[in-house]
């Protein structure tokens, strides 16, 4: 236990610098999102959503959680993490080989052949990820956020400035996905300088099995997460075109970014920390009820003003040939939300080792999913496909708390007494906010502001406290 104190400031200021390198992420991803949808067309950017969709379902049907596994066992021999980047070195290499064969039935599915070369060469992809993923989890195991948040920061800054100096020269597809390729590049050279990890060819038949035992519940999350998470875009391609395809996936990774990525970022804190608790013996209730307010302190101001301002948003934010998405925009920013409180509660699940509960979560979404996704896409397009989603993660919502909740019997009192408030508060705002700028007829940033300026107030009324313990936490970590 003496190690506890030194335990909880690593873990703070781990916080810190995780927070410090979402927020620079996400300004470079905002620049990235403005410069290149103005130097490319939804269409470009449809063109290589087939490609991501091809390596997200790669990624996702072949997930074993081995980097989870990594971080949350007790001990880890050399043996282990040998055997570990064996294992996602043939993943990489497999799928690389797999994309070969299928990338011209991929082509035609879609009705567009010239996507067949962007798949071939896409599929360097998988090589790229797996092979730094193991020192990377590393990193997060032992605590070294700061370390991680450059790796991370590295590979999209790279990435970004290849991409637009691309996109100046080539303007059409190419330019994101070779832009995409790069940044995985440099962050696989990266690792070999960042960690000490020597990668040993070792495939040890006992840790194969342990891996499996930890992640078998998680291959079959993952199997069905890829339908929920991805068929929304297949269907939209399908159904609307490839144009439509490339509006709706970029609306939905800022969507993703501005919510779902809060919860990542506090997410790679948190899951080390709640697994070196419960190593410990100590109870989760604590912890969470911090968590959980956080996450409806940072998501709430960010939901609201974007589901109040959707069309403004799209308009300055990408320019007048994407506001068909605005309204859809909006949508998703509820849906991407709703996914980011129930990922609070997954990583408490999967701290807690109750990974069967996610699968059997995976099972609701996907029932939902399927039985909606193409009678709503097809009648209201883009906005019908985003509203599947907000049923999806209603039910995804009360899963995870019911699996929290078994982990940690607390969770339901806790999620009852942390939420009642600030959503109250938040949806009286926004009525506020919304009622003025009608009533005076006032742009959209008047709107924003009128509604900042009250929440501040609202959070230093009621939570002085915890500002000031941050502020306090800021000024020793830093």
């Amino acid at each position: 236990m003496s190690h506890a104190p030194s335990s909880r400031r690593a873990v703070i200021a781990g916080g810190l610098w995780v927070g410090l390198g979402f927020i620079g992420q996400q300004g470079i991803a905002v620049l990235r999102t403005l410069i290149l949808a103005r130097l490319l067309t939804p269409e470009d950017f449809g063109l290589v959503g087939i490609v991501m969709l091809t390596l997200f379902a790669g990624f996702m049907l072949t997930e074993w959680g081995v980097e989870s596994a990594l971080i949350q066992r007790a001990d880890l021999p050399p043996q282990a993490v040998s055997t570990a980047w064996t294992l996602m070195v043939l993943r990489g290499s497999g799928l690389f080989l797999l994309a070969q064969v299928v990338a011209p039935w991929i082509a035609i599915a879609f009705e567009r052949p010239d996507a067949e070369s962007l798949l071939r060469v896409g599929a360097l992809s998988f090589l790229l990820v797996n092979v730094p993923a193991a020192p990377a989890a590393l990193l997060l195991r032992e605590l070294r956020f700061r370390v991680r948040v450059m790796f991370d920061a590295g590979r999209d800054v790279f990435g970004t400035v290849c991409a637009i100096a691309l996109a100046l020269w080539l303007r059409n597809a190419w330019a994101l996905l070779i832009g995409l390729l790069l940044g995985q590049l440099a962050a696989a050279v990266a690792i070999w300088f960042l960690h000490q990890f020597r990668p040993r060819w070792v495939l040890d038949r006992a840790l194969l099995r342990e891996f499996w035992k930890f992640g078998r519940h998680l291959y079959a999350s993952g199997l069905m997460a890829y339908v929920v998470t991805r068929g929304d875009d297949i269907t939209v391609g399908k159904l609307r075109g490839v144009a439509e395809l490339g509006q709706y996936q970029v609306v939905f990774g800022i969507a993703e970014m501005l919510t779902r990525g809060l919860s990542e970022m506090v997410g790679k804190v948190v899951f080390p920390a709640y697994s070196r608790i419960t190593s410990e013996g100590r109870s989760l209730a604590d912890a969470f009820d911090h968590v959980w307010r956080v996450h409806l302190l940072l998501l709430l101001p960010i939901v609201s003003v974007l589901i109040l301002f959707p069309t403004d948003f799209v308009a300055l934010f990408l320019g007048s040939q994407w506001l068909p998405a605005a309204i859809p925009f909006a949508v998703l920013v509820l849906a991407e939300a709703l996914r980011a409180l129930a990922a609070a509660c997954g990583t408490l699940i999967l701290a807690g080792g109750k990974t069967a509960y996610l699968s059997r979560i995976k099972l609701i979404e996907i029932a939902c999913f399927a039985a909606l996704i193409v009678p709503m896409t097809a009648h209201w397009g883009m906005t019908g496909a985003a509203a599947c989603l907000v049923a999806v993660y209603c039910l995804s919502l009360v899963g995870h708390l019911y699996g929290a909740q078994q982990v940690e019997g607390l969770v339901g009192e806790v999620v009852a007494r942390a939420s009642w408030e600030p959503v109250l508060v938040a949806v009286l705002l926004s009525g506020l906010t919304w009622g003025l700028a009608v009533a005076l007829q006032a742009p959209a940033a008047t709107g924003i502001l009128t509604w900042a300026a009250l929440w501040s107030g609202y959070l230093w009324l009621r939570h002085r406290e915890l500002l000031i313990m941050l502020a306090k936490t800021v000024r020793a970590n830093v």
